[in-house]
């Protein structure tokens, strides 16, 4: 983990049992080092060597794990709490989980992850875990978007930003990398980890915003072709799924123009138009050709 200095002081107050603190949302940009925050909790909650063990080969029974699901991914109220909707595959949700004290760990814990994805019945579901936890019980949260959290779950948290490191850190951490990765990055440790182990791919994505934040009406179909390529290579090396890599060379290439070519405004305009109808489970292919339609067809 690169900085996090501020984050890493206040968790490490939670190493007295007498914090009281049940429950903590981690938030900051993807890559920040929240998910690694996370596991060292987890871990610390655990409380002994055996079952930091178990949790580390993925088997430890007092440790649960919630996720966004389907194309939609969303985080649903039946992982939350029963009932399984019909014809839904039956999930085993939080309250079950929480209901029985752990098997030989010091704590049951469990973690949320992209938080902001629960829909407003799940979100409902979970005030009364945060409300009225077992003695045992521990949930941690993690968020890129803290602002999509409802005030009735951060009222009931303790609240932590994982921040991201300064230019040195970064560069000292990652001395091979270009100021053009650095940039693409955002200035995350975790996507520059991730763009320093496939350079070829982001440098083809940032070939690629260079040719259209130049291109004309002429290359309108070239350049469609070339997105579609580029989200299909990314989900291929990187298991993500088609809308999330559809989504994240959206966010790529607008990041790239907004630096390469500020004066682009329209084009960045128009990508985070489509980065947020992407995400809003609108077809992939059709946003982005008819962003390229709004754009070079002026």
């Amino acid at each position: 983990m690169i900085g996090l200095q501020k984050a890493k002081r206040i968790l490490s107050k939670l190493e007295s049992s007498a914090s009281g603190v049940h429950a903590v949302l981690l938030y900051g940009p993807e890559g920040s080092g929240k998910g690694l925050m996370a596991t060292l909790l987890i871990e610390h909650w655990l409380g002994n060597q055996r079952a930091v063990d178990a949790f580390r080969r993925g088997a430890n029974p007092d440790v649960h794990l919630i996720e966004p699901m389907g194309a939609s991914r969303i985080i649903r109220r039946h992982q939350i709490t029963p009932p399984t909707p019909p014809n839904e595959p039956p999930v085993a949700h939080l309250v079950d989980f929480l209901r029985t004290a752990p098997l030989y760990s010091a704590n049951k814990v469990a973690q949320i992850v992209d938080a902001e994805r629960m829909n407003e019945t799940a979100t409902n579901a979970l005030l009364k875990p945060l409300e009225e936890p077992a003695l045992y019980a521990k949930l941690i949260l993690t968020t890129t978007s803290i602002s999509q959290i409802r005030q009735t779950i951060l009222s009931r948290c303790l609240v932590v930003a994982c921040e991201l490191p300064s230019d040195e850190e970064l560069r000292s951490a990652f001395p091979d990398a270009t100021s053009e990765f650095i940039t693409m990055a955002s200035s995350s440790p975790g996507q520059l980890h991730r763009i320093a182990a496939n350079p070829e791919f982001y440098q083809k994505v940032s070939r690629f915003a260079r040719q259209l934040a130049s291109a004309d009406a002429s290359q309108l179909l070239k350049l469609s072709d070339g997105f579609k390529a580029l989200a299909e290579e990314l989900d291929s090396s990187a298991k993500i799924g088609a809308r999330a890599a559809n989504t994240k060379v959206v966010e790529l290439v607008t990041t790239m123009i907004a630096q390469q070519s500020p004066e682009r405004a329209d084009i960045i305009q128009a990508l985070a138009d489509a980065h947020r109808k992407i995400i809003g489970n609108a077809a992939s292919n059709l946003v982005f050709d008819a962003v390229l339609a709004r754009v070079l067809l002026k």
